[in-house]
C-alpha cells in the first residue's frame, strides 16, 4: 500500500505543477472554476442525508460544481488517494475530505496542490486548508455518561474485519466514551470482532455471559448490524449518527441513545469554506459544529427534530 500511495503521491506533485502554470496564463479578471469533490469514507450516502443535504444547498447557493464521491470499501484509504488524484485530473479545484486515514493521507493532501478541506475526520498535516468536526471527544463523554447511569461495563466494538480505522472522529468518541466510563469507576472493552459474528446470537450471549448488559458502536453501520439480534438478549444499545433505522428503534428503547452530530452544519459550512478559499479570503477554522444527546424521551423534541430531519423544517 505504501508503494501505491507514493505513486500517487508523486502524480499529484505533476498535475499541481501543471495547475499552477495554467493559473499564471490565465486573464486575472477571469473566476476561477468552481469544481469541488466531497469525498467521504463510507460505502454509502444517501439522497437523504443531513450532511448530503447541507453541502448541496451550499453548492446551489454558491454556484458550485460539486461531485459527492463514496467508496467501494469502508474506509479505505489507498482508494481515497485515487480519487483525490482523479477528481483533481478531473478539475476538481477543491477536496472536500473526511479522511480514512489521519496518516495515511497526509502526504497525499500535501502533494495535492489544490486547497482541502477536512470534515468530520482529520488529516496530520499543516496543508490543510481548513478544518471542521463537532467536538468528538465531547460526543463520547456524552454517550459514556449516559451508558453509566445504567450500566457499568460496556463493549465498544471498535474495529469490524481487522483493525480500528486511523480515523480522528473514532479515536476521539472512544477515548470520550471510556473516559466517562472510568470516570464512575465501570470498564470499557474494546473488541474487534468479525463481520460474520457481529450480529450472531451467539456473540451476543457471550457478551451477556460475561456479565456485559451494554454495547455501543461508533458508527452508524455497525450499529445498525447489531440490531437484528442484540435487543432480543437483553443487551442495551447506543451510538453516534441517525439513520431512520436506529431512530426506529430508538423510539422503542426506553434506555438506549444516540449521539448526533449536525450534519447538515457539517456539510454547508465545508463547502462554503471552499468557497472563501478559492475565492481568495483567508478562511478560519470554522471550529466545532453542534451535536445532541437523542434518547427515547426527547426523540420528538423541536431542538432534536430540527437537528434529525433539518430539510424538513
Amino acid at each position: 500500500m505504501k508503494h501505491r500511495l507514493k505513486y500517487i503521491v508523486f502524480v499529484l506533485l505533476l498535475l499541481a505543477l501543471g495547475a499552477g502554470m495554467a493559473l499564471t496564463t490565465r486573464n486575472n479578471t477571469e473566476k476561477p472554476v468552481r469544481m469541488m469533490s466531497l469525498i467521504v469514507p463510507e460505502t454509502t450516502l444517501p439522497e437523504n442525508t443531513a450532511l448530503r443535504e447541507g453541502a448541496l444547498r451550499a453548492a446551489d447557493e454558491y454556484k458550485i460544481d460539486l461531485s459527492i464521491i463514496t467508496l467501494s470499501r469502508q474506509n479505505d484509504a489507498e482508494e481515497q488517494a485515487h480519487l483525490i488524484a482523479r477528481e483533481v485530473s478531473n478539475g476538481a479545484q477543491a477536496i472536500l475530505l473526511s479522511a480514512a486515514s489521519r496518516t495515511a493521507l497526509a502526504p497525499v493532501v500535501e502533494a495535492v496542490g489544490v486547497p482541502v478541506v477536512t470534515f468530520q475526520s482529520g488529516v496530520n498535516s499543516t496543508h490543510v486548508a481548513a478544518r471542521l468536526s463537532a467536538d468528538q471527544y465531547g460526543m463520547g463523554t456524552a454517550l459514556g455518561r449516559s451508558i453509566a447511569r445504567n450500566n457499568r461495563t460496556v463493549a465498544v466494538i471498535c474495529a469490524v474485519d481487522g483493525q480500528m480505522a486511523d480515523r480522528t472522529d473514532y479515536r476521539n468518541r472512544l477515548r470520550g466514551l471510556c473516559d466517562a466510563i472510568a470516570n464512575v469507576g465501570g470498564t470499557c472493552e474494546e473488541l474487534t470482532v468479525s463481520g460474520s459474528e457481529l450480529s450472531t446470537p451467539a456473540f451476543a450471549n457471550r457478551l451477556r455471559q460475561r456479565g456485559i448488559t451494554a454495547v455501543a458502536a461508533l458508527d452508524s453501520g455497525t450499529l445498525e448490524r447489531l440490531l437484528g439480534t442484540f435487543p432480543g438478549a437483553g443487551l442495551q444499545l447506543y451510538g453516534f449518527g441517525a439513520t431512520s433505522t436506529l431512530l426506529t428503534a430508538l423510539e422503542n428503547d426506553p434506555n438506549g441513545a444516540l449521539v448526533v452530530q449536525d450534519d447538515f452544519s457539517m456539510g454547508f459550512l465545508a463547502v462554503r469554506q471552499a468557497y472563501r478559499i478559492l475565492d481568495g479570503e483567508k478562511v478560519k477554522n470554522e471550529g466545532a459544529v453542534g451535536y445532541r444527546l437523542i434518547t427515547a424521551d426527547n426523540l420528538y423534541d423541536s431542538a432534536n427534530q430540527q437537528l434529525l430531519f433539518p430539510i424538513e423544517q
